[in-house]
């Protein structure tokens, strides 16, 4: 069975490459891969977890405009930190290069408090919502 999983999740990263290579909802023609993301809600804030293994703080960018965050970046190949150079590859499964992912905010998103950090390659956006103004009694003259 464990196999199987596998082969459905091979195929469900083709499909993913595929719409990323031609300008599909997760990526664009200039990314050649999309980090996994899960996104899940608490009481006060959406937290976003992307993994990103091998990428360094500084190769990761994350812009807000509208209501659209995008998280660009690039993964550097093993050949750019190998020890020796690389004469050929035997298995390769990992995806390198340039990635994007984009996502659409919610309305009641604090954009001034979005936090982000990179530890053991899993980036976490933390995404704070709004807390509404506290209910207010009219006084009636």
């Amino acid at each position: 069975m464990k196999d199987i999983f596998s082969i459905q999740e091979r195929v469900n990263r083709l499909f993913d490459d595929v719409l990323a290579s031609e300008g599909g909802r997760k990526g664009s023609p200039d990314t050649c891969w999309s980090p996994r993301v899960d996104i899940y809600e608490l009481d006060d804030a959406f937290i976003v977890n992307a993994e990103l293994p091998g990428v360094e703080e500084d190769q990761v960018e994350i812009r807000i405009e509208g209501r659209i965050m995008t998280i660009t970046g690039q993964r550097p190949s093993p050949s750019s930190d190998a020890p020796g150079e690389i004469s050929r590859y035997h298995i390769m499964e990992n995806s390198y290069g340039p990635f994007r992912r984009d996502f659409s905010l919610p309305d009641d998103i604090d954009k001034e408090g979005i936090t982000a950090r990179l530890q053991d390659g899993l980036l976490q956006i933390r995404l704070p919502k709004h807390t509404p103004p506290p209910g207010r009694q009219i006084r009636i003259e």
